[in-house]
């Protein structure tokens, strides 16, 4: 990527990663203070506002995130129309599903937790269900308009406010604060997000954008739009089913780790969409797409090895020993962000290359694999056995996406690559995993968590040099760009201040 999409990625990143702190403190804390099943309302809350946002909303979300990056340059009254228009559309469509949960909590109750009687919880949260898709929407209008600074600071802000309230409810009013935590969190990150996009919404109301063409060019995303929900939080429907509450606590905690490390996927995952969106059209778009795969295979593929190396003390770590159970889950999950990175630029060419009805077939076949993967697993091999579909439907459907390409462009994606930095990360992660202790406390899981990342950083760097030296240049020019930023500001500042 040039220079300008790495430093998007970094403004959408840091902040994230910093603020992502709060998140972690807040489940250490909640996993040694709740039961499973009362953890359980973290993974609860995300599923049920997801399905909210999907139900009625008819694939606009993606459609206009697709339209909206070339019309502000175009036409910016039509992209106010556009934004307006389908806000309203998309709140309107939500407010029905949220008050069929309100009429079902029982039932849902049952589903979720097991237990009708906690159909309050399922009442409490379904005014958070609306700020959710607030918040969804603000945050796609964002992405949109390339406002990397703003989104950063909404994703810092987010895990801050969601520990303090959640945190500051529970011991204030035990396990009802918690959800009241959750609920009010979400209303303020709605209030926030809206702030930032608020100038696309005041002024005179803009003419009505084409209900009956928006409808019908968002169709075809609103089929890919369930796929990629049951994609992403099908998991944990599978699981609530299939397995009750206490293993849906063991799979959020398991997933933790995960999502902290898919904070950078998305990071990288949002300029890739919005600036390979830029240049569809362009002649040099395949060019763009290779210089993503190969840039963020050489600095990603490692990323998530060395984290993998490291996570069964980082369980220990972040949930304590009860949670144990779930370092194998864990390790397991990042094999799905090992194989996201390797694909990203491979499923964003097909996002934003390939027509929208031939793109649903993508969606198809992940979804197709890891349900039926997921429904024979499951009842053999519990949470791991979800964990161990979705890594393979993620190949799979990557596979799918090559082939696709090749089809619509006659073009080949390489991912040699990716192949490179992984056989040269591999060997210290296995090293790490399978020949040393991981602790059994916090102290000891720190301490092994340390010289587990040691073991693997001396042995990808010897690798890297000796079988991969251009692989290895690369990262150490970065490595040594990103250190000398910060050092040549202290220098300057030590040579402007300097009086002796």
């Amino acid at each position: 990527m040039a220079g300008s999409a790495v430093r998007d990625v970094s403004k959408v990143l840091v902040g994230s990663l910093l603020a992502k702190s709060f998140g972690i403190a807040s489940i250490v804390l909640f996993t040694r203070f709740l039961t499973k099943q009362e953890l359980a309302v973290f993974p609860v809350f995300l599923m049920l506002a997801g399905l909210c946002d999907l139900i009625l909303t008819l694939g606009m979300f993606s459609q206009f995130l697709r339209e909206l990056p070339s019309l502000l340059r175009e036409d910016y009254d039509r992209a106010r129309s556009l934004v307006v228009t389908t806000s309203a559309l998309i709140l309107l469509g939500t407010i029905v599903p949220a008050l069929a949960a309100v009429l079902a909590h029982r039932e849902i109750a049952i589903v979720v937790f097991g237990d009708p009687s906690q159909g309050w919880i399922v009442t409490m949260m379904v005014p958070g269900f609306l700020a959710y898709v607030i918040s969804r929407i603000a945050d796609q209008i964002l992405w949109g308009c390339g406002q990397y600074s703003q989104t950063a600071i909404v994703q810092t802000l987010e895990p801050v406010v969601r520990s303090v309230l959640t945190i500051g409810s529970y011991f204030a009013l035990g396990f009802w604060g918690v959800v009241a935590g959750v609920v009010v969190a979400q209303f303020v990150m709605a209030a926030i997000s809206f702030y930032f996009v608020r100038k696309i919404f005041l002024g005179p109301l803009p003419a009505l954008y084409p209900i009956r063409k928006l409808v019908m060019d968002s169709l075809p995303y609103y089929i890919g739009n369930y796929l990629s929900y049951l994609r992403g939080d099908g998991d944990s429907i599978l699981i609530s089913l299939l397995l009750g509450p206490a293993a849906l606590a063991e799979y959020f905690v398991a997933k933790t780790i995960f999502a902290n490390v898919m904070i950078v996927f998305a990071a990288v995952d949002r300029v890739a969409v919005e600036r390979l969106a830029r240049s569809v059209n362009a002649q040099f778009f395949f060019d763009k797409v290779t210089e993503l795969h190969e840039k963020v295979a050489q600095s990603m593929v490692p990323f998530v090895l060395l984290i993998a190396a490291i996570t069964p003390s980082a369980v220990i770590v972040l949930a304590g020993p009860r949670y144990a159970g779930t370092t194998w889950t864990a390790v397991v999950l990042l094999m799905i962000a090992l194989v996201r990175f390797a694909s990203v630029a491979t499923d964003r060419t097909v996002y934003v290359f390939v027509p929208g009805k031939v793109r649903i077939w993508y969606a198809v076949v992940e979804t197709v694999t890891i349900f039926g993967l997921a429904l024979w697993l499951a009842p053999l091999l519990g949470i791991i056995g979800v964990a161990i579909s979705r890594v393979i439907s993620c190949a799979v459907s990557t596979s799918f996406g090559v082939v696709m390409i090749y089809r619509q462009a006659k073009t080949i994606i390489s991912f040699r690559t990716t192949l490179v930095n992984l056989v040269m990360a591999a060997p210290g992660t296995l090293l790490a995993l399978f020949a040393m202790p991981h602790g059994s406390d916090t102290v000891s899981a720190i301490a092994w968590s340390a010289a587990a990342a040691t073991v693997w950083c001396v042995s990808f760097a010897v690798l890297s040099y000796i079988f991969n030296r251009p692989g290895f240049e690369f990262l150490l020019a970065s490595l040594l760009r990103r250190i000398g930023r910060p050092m040549a500001v202290f220098g300057a500042s030590r040579s402007s201040g300097s009086g002796y």
